[in-house]
């Protein structure tokens, strides 16, 4: 693809052939076909970037070919077909001059095409030597088209990639085919002031007259880049913040619990200790015991895995061991009641482990902070849900907007993951009843 301009000799050139070629005819006889060599300076012409040229030295040219009717000596041939023969070069003049402005067009068309276009556009022979580039390039890399014009593509590429380049260009120059250069690789350019960037680049093979040539887009994708990571921080930091989350909901709702429960029960060893050592030896053991569940519940933690309360599939199990944990010493009476069938079914590992949690949660609360004399469990199967209903006689709370501690905060969390609602009612003097009901599947998951 080349774009070239008449240059000061070929304006000196035309009018002299013009004028040579009007001599000529003036010499010879009507009847030879001289006028046809105007097409000489007008394929000259046509070298211009401009079909006025063309236009012009077409419009001079027929009417040099009439002029030499009149200026020609007489010949023997007969008068219709000298002016056939002035017609048909005239028309070949015509023809020419429309092809040669079209063409003249249409390179303009492209070459346009090619300086508007926002991307870098680099056009290469079949050795990888730049033979043309647009506007957009040039801004690019920092290089003027003289710069690069008959250079090797190489001068683009940082240092450290132009071997593993050559070999790579010899391979497409074997199969041309339009496709990403670089596909699932990381591609950088060198401007010329030595900084590297990002790119993405284009490849598509041309035959032309002279040969393969290839035209290369370049874009600079360095915001791309820039957008492409941030975003990837911040999907890590928001999966650390998930972690993170999730970390401490099952601190808060696990160990901690547990340790709170042995507080209570040495804060009521201690009670005893004040009137009579002996009661208070059956409560000490029992809060040692309570200790060594500790233990197990952070080695738990620590590879990862639930207590041991909250890895059962019986959701009533769970709620069970968890009842126990709260019971002795001065803690409320504890109960677990059953509505309907005798083991709700239909709730997977997941579901059970996550309301294990929230009843953990809620029986802790009624212990240490609600002053209830008692705090019972419902299981209830409603068709086809399953309600879990924990409700003490304690103090109760009025509920704020900003919340009322983690812990319900919790709750909320864990029955949103496991697609559950959950309603929390209280009221001071009235205690609180928590209410959690989600959809009961007719076969029992173990997922």
């Amino acid at each position: 693809m080349k774009f070239s301009k008449i240059n000061q000799r070929d304006h000196l050139l035309i009018p002299l052939l013009l004028l040579i070629i009007l001599i000529l005819d003036w010499q010879i006889p009507l009847g030879h076909a001289v006028g046809i060599c105007y097409l000489v300076p007008l394929i000259l012409a046509g070298r211009s970037s401009s079909p006025r040229i063309v236009r012009l030295v077409a419009a001079v040219s027929s009417v040099l070919i009439v002029l030499g009717y009149f200026l020609s000596p007489p010949s023997i041939a007969p008068i219709a077909m000298v002016l056939f023969n002035r017609a048909v070069e005239i028309a070949v003049i015509g023809t020419t001059m429309k092809l040669l402005t079209g063409s003249r067009q249409e390179d303009q068309r492209l070459r346009a095409t090619f300086e508007a276009t926002p991307s870098g556009l680099l056009v290469a022979d079949g050795m990888g030597n730049i033979i043309l580039v647009n506007a957009g390039l040039e801004g690019m890399f920092g290089y003027t088209g003289d710069e690069l014009i008959g250079q090797p593509v190489e001068r683009l590429i940082p240092e450290r990639y132009r071997g593993a380049h050559l070999s790579q260009r010899a391979g497409f120059s074997h199969s041309p085919s339009a496709r990403p250069m670089g596909s699932g690789r990381d591609l950088y350019g060198l401007r010329k002031d030595g900084s590297e960037f990002p790119v993405e680049i284009g490849l598509n093979p041309m035959k032309t007259n002279t040969g393969m040539t290839i035209l290369c887009s370049i874009i600079d994708i360095t915001e791309r880049k820039r957008v492409e990571e941030r975003l990837l921080r911040q999907e890590v930091l928001h999966r650390v913040f998930e972690e993170r989350e999730a970390v401490s909901r099952n601190l808060h709702d696990g160990i901690l619990q547990s340790l709170y429960a042995i507080r209570l029960g040495l804060e009521h060893c201690r009670r005893l200790l004040a009137t009579a050592s002996q009661p208070a030896l059956p409560e000490m053991d029992a809060r040692i015991e309570d200790v060594g569940l500790v233990i197990a519940e952070v080695r738990d933690f620590m590879t990862g895995q639930d207590p041991p309360w909250a890895r059962t599939l019986d959701l009533r199990t769970g709620i069970e061991e968890i009842l126990q944990l709260h019971r002795g010493g001065e803690r409320p009476i504890l109960g677990l009641h059953m509505a309907g069938q005798d083991c709700p079914a239909g709730v997977s590992r997941e579901e059970v482990k996550h309301v294990l949690y929230i009843v953990r949660e809620a029986v802790s609360n009624a212990v240490r902070h609600a002053s209830a004399d008692s705090c019972n469990v419902t299981l209830a199967s409603i068709e086809d849900r399953l309600r879990v209903t924990v409700e003490d006689d304690g103090t109760g709370f009025i509920r704020r907007a900003e919340g009322n501690g983690r812990g319900f905060g919790n709750m909320e969390a864990r029955a949103r993951q496991i697609g559950a609602a959950i309603d929390i009612v209280s009221a001071p003097g009235r205690g609180t009843r928590i209410t959690i009901e989600m959809a009961r599947r007719e076969v029992h998951a173990t997922s």
